[in-house]
């Protein structure tokens, strides 16, 4: 009677662990990613630290340094998007172009057709 119940226990205990083992690994690899993040910027924090003290920099200094930064962003994004823009432009012209030059061909025959009809008929 102990042994079935002490391979009870441990088969219940097996099961227990077998079931928690997934759980207690997503917790750790949870607890590791936000020890990694915190980490992280801590590191970031210390290197903009230690960068504005190095280069003697002033609050004001860096909101001008990051202005600059996301004015030339800011630059090249217009310029790629009026690029893009003109580009589109160019080839509804072209579109445009193509479909005059078929009604005008039309118009031009219509004409003819309408002058042949007039010769005759005069």
């Amino acid at each position: 009677m102990l042994v079935l119940n002490l391979i009870l226990v441990y088969k219940t205990n097996v099961k227990f662990n077998a079931g928690n083992k997934l759980v207690v690994a997503q917790a750790n690899a949870v607890w590791k990613q936000n020890v990694e993040t915190l980490n992280t910027s801590a590191q970031n924090a210390a290197n903009s630290a230690f960068a504005a003290v190095t280069n003697e920099f002033t609050q004001g200094t860096i909101d001008a340094i990051w202005q600059r930064e996301r004015d030339l962003m800011d630059f090249a994004f217009k310029g790629m998007e009026t690029a893009k823009e003109r580009g589109l432009q160019l080839l509804l012209a072209d579109k445009k172009y193509d479909e005059a030059a078929v009604a005008r061909a039309d118009t031009e025959q219509t004409y003819l057709y309408a002058n042949i009809w007039k010769a005759i008929w005069s």
